[in-house]
């Protein structure tokens, strides 16, 4: 049975980041680094099933770690892989497909 697409695409992602936090020295938490691209990652799994919510929670997500990070003068947690959710926003910019 053929897995869907969407979890394919948060497969390889959990993937990159799985590689890119074994990779990088320069990253200050590994595991706060990886949670965090998995959870991107896993919200990119049910974009497809629940769009709005999966959104929210990835963007909140983002937004709480940026606020703490500055507040409490943390450095960067975020690996690169993190930029997944600009996956989110799906094709054409969240515009939905036309139907002709």
């Amino acid at each position: 049975m053929k897995p869907p697409r969407q979890w394919s695409v948060s497969l390889l992602v959990s993937l990159v980041a799985l590689v890119e936090v074994s990779v990088r020295e320069d990253l200050p938490s590994r595991p706060g680094a990886l949670a965090f691209a998995l959870a991107i990652a896993g919200a990119l799994g049910v974009r497809r099933a629940h769009p709005l919510a999966a959104t929210a929670f990835a963007f909140s997500l983002a937004s709480v770690a940026t606020v703490v990070r500055h507040h409490f003068a943390l450095p960067e947690v975020a690996p690169w892989s993190s930029a997944a959710i600009d996956a989110l926003r799906g094709p054409r910019g969240g515009q939905r497909p036309r139907t002709s």
